[in-house]
């Protein structure tokens, strides 16, 4: 009989599991390997959740609960799931090779920013906006009374007048038009109103260069920025609490741990109020998005990414922490047996 813990994406049950029956009802990573284990070592097997929903940890007593008990007791044949391979465990089961190598991370919801009236002003600051301002007003008078003085300006109108298309309010439309580089229906004729016009298209090319650029830079920015950006983060402030699944490795991590600040992670775990720690993940998860901006998970690396990818709300951040494996997990002494089998089997 084989035995999984309940956790997307590595082994659930699906939605229509009151419909189905036997092993169809689970799906998962964690699923789809032990069938490819099944068809290579040519086994059958029956798939159930644990009857606590607790991967393996020992309680005040010293015994074991969720999985690693029932293997003790010899209730399972072997454990699958994103269950951590550590040294207390291998004390009271066999592990498997690792199928895949996690670190500790840290979930925290996005952090919410209200939109501001005048952020597209942040790129560039007031004293570059006000220089701006006069360059535009000083080029669109310039190009006017150039305009007045030279003669190629002046051209036949109605009635035998001679007319300037550059007056007042199209000098101030023809700059306009190329600062926002959408050009104009008037052009000049003369030489000197050709240079400044040249001369302006140059400075408008590199201003609104310069300013995609800092605005780029700018969204990124504020989308990385994080209150939170390690484990170590959340030990130095009291705003946010954080906490861990109950009964599993990562809590086992920061009670072991001879590092100050992970030790006083843990202290800090063990006596908040309220409670901070959690079930299961899941729940965890939905606790990170209840309680926006005061609660992080701290977890398995590759959990929290696929949260963060199933919630845009979510995000994971800080570096891996205790680099561990997830291993298939047997009855102590049967190991053996399974590794002769695999032998004989290639």
């Amino acid at each position: 009989m084989t035995f999984c813990a309940q956790n997307p994406p590595y082994a659930s049950l699906k939605p229509e599991d009151k419909l189905l029956t036997g092993n169809d009802r689970f799906e998962g990573f964690c699923i789809d390997l032990c069938r490819e284990l099944a068809r290579l070592l040519h086994f059958k097997f029956e798939l159930r959740l644990a009857r606590d929903s607790q991967y393996g940890a020992r309680n005040m007593r010293g015994e074991w609960t969720g999985m690693i008990r029932e293997l003790v007791d010899r209730e399972a044949d072997f454990a699958i799931g994103d269950l951590t391979i550590t040294r207390e465990r291998e004390e009271a089961v066999d592990f498997t090779t690792p199928f895949m190598m996690v670190g500790i991370g840290v979930l925290i919801r996005r952090p919410y920013r209200p939109p501001r009236l005048f952020y597209l002003l942040s790129p560039l600051t007031p004293e570059v906006w006000a220089y701006l301002g006069g360059a535009y007003i000083g080029v669109s008078i310039l190009l006017y009374l150039l305009a007045r003085f030279s003669p190629y300006e002046w051209v036949p109108g109605v009635g035998g007048y001679f007319r300037n298309q550059f007056s007042l309010a199209n000098s101030l439309w023809f700059t306009m038009g190329s600062l926002m580089q959408q050009g104009c229906d008037i052009s000049p004729r003369a030489l000197s109103t050709r240079l400044v016009a040249t001369f302006w298209w140059f400075f408008t090319l590199i201003l609104v260069s310069t300013y995609t650029a800092n605005l780029a830079a700018l969204l990124i920015a504020e989308r990385m920025k994080s209150p939170i950006e390690t484990a170590e983060d959340l030990s130095k402030q009291n705003v946010i609490q954080y906490g861990c699944v109950e009964d599993g490795s990562t809590r086992d991590f920061f009670r072991e741990s001879n590092n100050e600040a992970y030790s006083r992670m843990f202290h800090t775990m063990e006596h908040a109020k309220p409670r901070v720690y959690v079930p299961t993940l899941q729940e965890g998860v939905e606790r990170v998005l209840r309680e926006p901006g005061t609660y992080a998970l701290l977890a398995e690396s590759a959990s929290l990414e696929h949260a963060a990818a199933q919630h845009c709300e979510l995000m994971a951040v800080g570096g891996l922490l205790n680099t561990r494996g997830y291993g298939i997990a047997t009855p102590s002494g049967t190991l053996s047996l399974l590794h002769i089998v695999v032998v004989v089997h290639c």
